[in-house]
Protein backbone atom coordinates (compact mmCIF):
# COMPACT_ATOMS: atom_id res chain seq x y z
CA UNK A 1 0.00 0.00 0.00
CA UNK A 2 1.49 3.39 -0.64
CA UNK A 3 0.09 6.98 -0.26
CA UNK A 4 -1.63 8.35 -2.98
CA UNK A 5 0.53 11.73 -2.44
CA UNK A 6 3.54 10.37 -2.70
CA UNK A 7 2.82 9.04 -6.52
CA UNK A 8 3.77 11.06 -9.65
CA UNK A 9 1.86 10.44 -12.66
CA UNK A 10 3.70 10.13 -15.99
CA UNK A 11 4.53 13.46 -17.99
CA UNK A 12 3.95 11.59 -20.59
CA UNK A 13 1.07 9.87 -20.17
CA UNK A 14 -1.06 9.90 -23.63
CA UNK A 15 -4.34 7.85 -21.71
CA UNK A 16 -7.12 10.97 -21.77
CA UNK A 17 -10.52 9.84 -20.33
CA UNK A 18 -14.04 11.30 -20.89
CA UNK A 19 -16.53 12.50 -17.94
CA UNK A 20 -18.55 9.98 -18.60
CA UNK A 21 -15.59 7.10 -18.25
CA UNK A 22 -14.33 8.88 -15.43
CA UNK A 23 -17.89 8.44 -13.73
CA UNK A 24 -17.79 4.65 -14.36
CA UNK A 25 -14.43 4.00 -12.95
CA UNK A 26 -15.84 5.77 -9.97
CA UNK A 27 -19.30 3.73 -9.68
CA UNK A 28 -16.61 0.63 -10.53
CA UNK A 29 -14.10 1.45 -7.48
CA UNK A 30 -17.21 2.74 -4.99
CA UNK A 31 -18.35 -1.19 -5.85
CA UNK A 32 -15.59 -3.05 -5.92
CA UNK A 33 -12.74 -0.67 -3.69
CA UNK A 34 -9.30 -0.91 -5.73
CA UNK A 35 -8.70 -4.32 -6.82
CA UNK A 36 -6.20 -3.64 -9.54
CA UNK A 37 -2.99 -2.28 -8.10
CA UNK A 38 -1.45 0.71 -9.51
CA UNK A 39 1.81 0.04 -11.14
CA UNK A 40 4.42 2.28 -10.05
CA UNK A 41 8.17 2.79 -11.25
CA UNK A 42 10.89 2.08 -8.48
CA UNK A 43 14.02 2.98 -10.41
CA UNK A 44 16.19 5.41 -9.01
CA UNK A 45 16.21 8.07 -11.78
CA UNK A 46 12.17 7.16 -11.92
CA UNK A 47 11.39 6.91 -8.26
CA UNK A 48 7.57 7.33 -7.64
CA UNK A 49 6.14 7.61 -11.29
CA UNK A 50 2.48 5.96 -12.09
CA UNK A 51 3.24 3.62 -15.34
CA UNK A 52 -0.32 2.06 -15.64
CA UNK A 53 -3.63 3.45 -12.90
CA UNK A 54 -3.56 7.05 -13.53
CA UNK A 55 -7.37 7.18 -13.73
CA UNK A 56 -7.79 5.09 -10.91
CA UNK A 57 -5.43 7.16 -8.81
CA UNK A 58 -7.35 10.33 -9.61
CA UNK A 59 -10.95 8.64 -8.76
CA UNK A 60 -9.52 7.31 -5.34
CA UNK A 61 -8.59 10.84 -4.77
CA UNK A 62 -11.99 12.17 -5.42
CA UNK A 63 -13.20 9.08 -3.19
CA UNK A 64 -11.25 10.17 -0.45
CA UNK A 65 -8.80 7.39 -0.47
CA UNK A 66 -5.57 7.81 1.32
CA UNK A 67 -3.38 4.85 0.30
CA UNK A 68 -3.61 2.67 -2.96
CA UNK A 69 -2.58 -0.88 -3.68
CA UNK A 70 0.76 -0.69 -5.95
CA UNK A 71 2.76 -2.66 -7.89
CA UNK A 72 6.45 -1.97 -8.00
CA UNK A 73 8.85 -2.24 -10.69
CA UNK A 74 12.20 -1.06 -11.44
CA UNK A 75 12.51 0.47 -15.36
CA UNK A 76 14.01 2.49 -17.28
CA UNK A 77 12.63 5.76 -19.02
CA UNK A 78 12.18 3.78 -22.42
CA UNK A 79 10.89 0.55 -20.55
CA UNK A 80 8.34 2.52 -18.73
CA UNK A 81 6.90 4.28 -21.79
CA UNK A 82 6.64 1.15 -23.21
CA UNK A 83 4.93 -0.35 -20.57
CA UNK A 84 2.87 2.60 -20.03
CA UNK A 85 2.00 2.02 -23.82
CA UNK A 86 1.29 -1.13 -23.84
CA UNK A 87 -0.85 -1.60 -20.73
CA UNK A 88 -3.17 1.51 -22.33
CA UNK A 89 -2.62 -0.13 -26.09
CA UNK A 90 -2.59 -4.23 -25.86
CA UNK A 91 -6.01 -4.70 -24.34
CA UNK A 92 -6.84 -7.24 -26.73
CA UNK A 93 -10.51 -7.71 -27.85
CA UNK A 94 -13.86 -9.08 -26.72
CA UNK A 95 -15.49 -12.17 -27.69
CA UNK A 96 -18.63 -10.56 -28.51
CA UNK A 97 -20.80 -13.72 -28.21
CA UNK A 98 -20.17 -13.67 -24.80
CA UNK A 99 -21.77 -10.47 -24.72
CA UNK A 100 -25.21 -11.87 -25.01
CA UNK A 101 -24.49 -14.60 -21.42
CA UNK A 102 -23.65 -11.16 -19.62
CA UNK A 103 -26.72 -9.10 -21.32
CA UNK A 104 -27.20 -5.95 -22.64
CA UNK A 105 -28.05 -3.97 -19.80
CA UNK A 106 -24.89 -4.82 -17.62
CA UNK A 107 -22.45 -3.61 -20.63
CA UNK A 108 -24.49 -0.66 -21.14
CA UNK A 109 -24.25 0.62 -17.23
CA UNK A 110 -20.82 -0.16 -17.30
CA UNK A 111 -19.88 2.12 -20.19
CA UNK A 112 -20.41 0.13 -23.50
CA UNK A 113 -22.21 2.36 -26.17
CA UNK A 114 -25.00 0.72 -28.28
CA UNK A 115 -22.93 1.48 -31.36
CA UNK A 116 -20.58 -1.39 -29.90
CA UNK A 117 -23.19 -3.65 -29.00
CA UNK A 118 -24.27 -4.63 -33.09
CA UNK A 119 -25.07 -7.95 -32.09
CA UNK A 120 -27.86 -7.33 -30.52
CA UNK A 121 -29.33 -5.60 -32.79
CA UNK A 122 -28.35 -9.11 -35.36
CA UNK A 123 -29.23 -11.11 -32.74
CA UNK A 124 -33.03 -9.16 -32.52
CA UNK A 125 -33.28 -9.09 -36.35
CA UNK A 126 -32.46 -12.86 -36.41
CA UNK A 127 -35.28 -13.25 -33.97
CA UNK A 128 -37.73 -11.23 -35.79
CA UNK A 129 -36.88 -12.79 -39.05
CA UNK A 130 -38.37 -16.33 -37.07
CA UNK A 131 -41.32 -15.07 -35.77
CA UNK A 132 -44.34 -15.99 -38.18
CA UNK A 133 -47.97 -15.08 -37.95
CA UNK A 134 -49.01 -17.62 -35.65
CA UNK A 135 -46.84 -16.94 -33.06
CA UNK A 136 -46.23 -13.44 -33.41
CA UNK A 137 -47.14 -11.85 -29.99
CA UNK A 138 -48.99 -9.24 -32.74
CA UNK A 139 -49.69 -10.09 -36.28
CA UNK A 140 -48.44 -7.96 -38.83
CA UNK A 141 -52.04 -6.35 -40.11
CA UNK A 142 -53.02 -3.40 -42.17
CA UNK A 143 -51.80 -0.28 -39.79
CA UNK A 144 -50.45 -2.55 -37.18
CA UNK A 145 -53.98 -2.59 -35.42
CA UNK A 146 -54.50 -6.07 -33.82
CA UNK A 147 -58.51 -6.33 -34.57
CA UNK A 148 -57.78 -7.39 -38.24
CA UNK A 149 -56.18 -11.06 -38.94
CA UNK A 150 -53.76 -11.39 -42.07
CA UNK A 151 -52.18 -13.22 -44.49
CA UNK A 152 -48.71 -12.31 -45.79
CA UNK A 153 -47.44 -14.71 -48.67
CA UNK A 154 -43.83 -13.94 -49.02
CA UNK A 155 -42.25 -13.17 -52.42
CA UNK A 156 -38.46 -14.41 -52.65
CA UNK A 157 -37.79 -12.63 -56.11
CA UNK A 158 -39.11 -10.16 -58.39
CA UNK A 159 -40.50 -12.27 -61.20
CA UNK A 160 -42.99 -13.60 -58.31
CA UNK A 161 -43.27 -9.99 -56.98
CA UNK A 162 -44.21 -8.84 -60.68
CA UNK A 163 -46.88 -11.73 -60.64
CA UNK A 164 -48.33 -11.12 -57.38
CA UNK A 165 -48.73 -7.54 -58.33
CA UNK A 166 -50.22 -8.37 -61.33
CA UNK A 167 -52.67 -11.51 -60.12
CA UNK A 168 -53.99 -9.75 -57.06
CA UNK A 169 -54.22 -6.17 -59.13
CA UNK A 170 -51.88 -4.30 -56.95
CA UNK A 171 -52.21 -0.57 -57.64
CA UNK A 172 -50.40 2.62 -55.91
CA UNK A 173 -51.76 3.91 -52.40
CA UNK A 174 -50.62 6.25 -50.30
CA UNK A 175 -49.06 5.85 -46.98
CA UNK A 176 -51.13 6.42 -43.65
CA UNK A 177 -48.51 7.53 -41.92
CA UNK A 178 -47.48 10.45 -44.81
CA UNK A 179 -47.83 11.68 -47.81
CA UNK A 180 -45.53 8.93 -49.46
CA UNK A 181 -46.91 6.69 -52.55
CA UNK A 182 -46.01 3.20 -53.19
CA UNK A 183 -47.06 -0.48 -53.78
CA UNK A 184 -49.95 -0.96 -51.80
CA UNK A 185 -49.07 -4.59 -50.39
CA UNK A 186 -51.02 -4.87 -47.94
CA UNK A 187 -54.57 -5.39 -49.05
CA UNK A 188 -57.59 -6.33 -47.63
CA UNK A 189 -60.20 -9.48 -48.43
CA UNK A 190 -62.64 -7.46 -50.67
CA UNK A 191 -59.70 -6.23 -53.02
CA UNK A 192 -58.53 -9.93 -53.04
CA UNK A 193 -62.70 -11.17 -53.99
CA UNK A 194 -62.37 -8.60 -56.43
CA UNK A 195 -59.33 -9.50 -58.01
CA UNK A 196 -60.34 -13.11 -57.82
CA UNK A 197 -63.70 -12.62 -59.56
CA UNK A 198 -61.89 -10.77 -62.38
CA UNK A 199 -59.21 -13.86 -62.71
CA UNK A 200 -61.90 -16.41 -63.83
Amino acid sequence: MRKIEELIPAEYNPRKISAKDFEHIRISIKRFGMVQPIIVNMHPERRNIIVGGHRRVEVAKVEGYKEVPCLELSLTLDKEKELNLRLNKNTGEFDEAKFELIGKDMLLEVGFEESELKMFQDEFEKKFNAIKNDNAAYPIVPKFSEKYSAVIIVSKSEIDTTFLESALNIGSAQSYKNSHTGKAMIIDVNHFKQAWEQSK
